[in-house]
């Protein structure tokens, strides 16, 4: 019976996150594209800013709540995907 607690507990807590995910995907996939300006990089960005989210967050939905913590992941990662770019065509 245990057992079935924790599963039930995880579950709950997967759904959470997911639900959460769910409700910044638009600010995310928004700020990618007017930060790149490309919709394929804009949608790079955004599945790579909500993985690192959903893996970082360790149980708790409310470690990523701010929207300008949101706003520093998009811009790292689309500044590093643009790095990444010109890096190469440089070589």
């Amino acid at each position: 019976m245990g057992d079935l607690l924790g599963f039930q507990t995880l579950s709950g807590n997967q759904l959470a996150k997911l639900q959460y995910l769910s409700s910044i995907e638009g600010k995310v996939y928004s700020a990618a594209f007017y930060l790149t300006g490309n919709q394929q990089d804009a949608v790079f960005v955004s599945q790579e800013v909500l993985l690192a989210i959903y893996k970082n967050t360790n149980g708790s939905i409310h470690t990523v709540d701010s929207d300008s913590l949101i706003q520093r992941l998009v811009t790292n990662a689309c500044l590093s995907l643009l790095a990444k770019r010109n890096t190469k065509n440089i070589s």
